[in-house]
C-alpha cells in the first residue's frame, strides 16, 4: 500500500521547496539561531528548514519519505537518503545535531494516539543516531492544552474530512508534551524558545493546512511558533 504522506509530499515538493516567497517571520528567526549553532554532522528530518546555511560543511544529511522531495534537496547540494523518522536509516552515534522542521505534526498514521506514539519513536531515534554531546531541534506549531484536547477528540472527523483532499491527518502538539517526551528519551536541558517575530494582524488570512485551499482569519488558529531543544549528555 502506498504512503500517503510519501504521496502528499511528492505532490507538494515542487512548490513546497521553492516556497521563497512564502516564508514567514518566525522562519528567519530560528534560522539564525540554527545556522549559528549547528556545526559538524546535521541531520534533518523531512527537509532543510527555511533559510538554510546551504553552504554549510560537511553538507547537511536528509531523511525524508518523499523522492520528490529528496531530488530537490539534493539539486541544493544535500546528501539525502529515503527513511522514515521513526527508524532512521542512519548509523548509531554519527550525528551531532538532529533537526525537525516543522516535521514533527505530520507523523500521524492518521490518528491521535499514533501522533504521540511516533513522536516519542522520533525522539528515541534521535538519541540513538546524536553522538554524545549531541544536540535534537524541532521546529514547530504549539497549541494550549483546551485547543490540544479539541483536536485529538475531533481528529477522526478531521481525518475524513481531510481525506476527501488526500490530505494526511495533522496534529499540533503542546510544549508540555514535547518536553515530557524529549525527557523519556532520555534529552536533558529540554527547552522550547517561542518566536517573537511579528506574524501580522489578527484578522489577516492564513491556512491552516498545508494543501487545503481553505484560509481563515489568524484569530481562528489560536498556535505559537517554537524551537525545542534536548541535549544528549555524554
Amino acid at each position: 500500500m502506498a504512503d500517503p504522506n510519501a504521496e502528499f509530499w511528492n505532490k507538494q515538493a515542487a512548490a513546497y521547496t521553492a516556497a521563497d516567497g512564502q516564508r514567514r517571520s518566525y522562519h528567519s528567526e530560528f534560522a539564525a539561531i540554527l545556522n549559528t549553532a549547528l556545526a559538524g554532522e546535521v541531520l534533518c528530518i523531512g527537509g532543510l528548514y527555511q533559510n538554510a546555511n546551504l553552504d554549510h560543511e560537511p553538507p547537511f544529511s536528509i531523511v525524508d519519505v518523499s523522492e520528490q522531495m529528496l531530488s530537490a534537496w539534493a539539486a541544493r547540494g544535500a546528501r539525502v537518503q529515503l527513511g522514515d523518522a521513526r527508524k532512521l536509516p542512519t548509523a548509531t552515534a554519527s550525528m551531532d545535531h538532529v533537526v525537525y522542521p516543522l516535521v514533527l505534526h505530520h507523523v500521524t498514521d492518521g490518528g491521535a494516539a499514533a501522533s504521540r506514539q511516533n513522536v516519542a519513536a522520533c525522539f528515541r531515534e534521535a538519541m540513538r543516531v546524536l553522538r554524545p554531546g549531541g544536540t535534537l531541534w524541532a521546529i514547530e506549531i504549539l497549541v494550549s492544552g483546551p485547543v490540544y484536547w479539541a483536536e485529538r477528540t475531533l481528529a477522526p472527523l478531521t481525518r475524513l474530512a481531510l481525506e476527501l483532499k488526500r490530505i494526511p491527518l495533522v496534529i499540533f502538539h503542546t510544549r508540555e508534551f514535547y518536553l515530557t517526551e524529549l525527557a523519556a528519551a532520555g534529552f536533558t536541558d529540554a527547552s522550547v524558545a517561542y518566536s517573537t517575530a511579528d506574524e501580522g494582524r489578527w484578522f489577516d488570512l492564513v491556512r491552516p493546512v498545508l494543501g487545503l485551499g481553505l484560509r481563515v482569519p489568524k484569530i481562528a488558529v489560536p498556535v505559537k511558533y517554537g524551537l525545542l531543544r534536548g541535549i544528549k549528555r555524554s
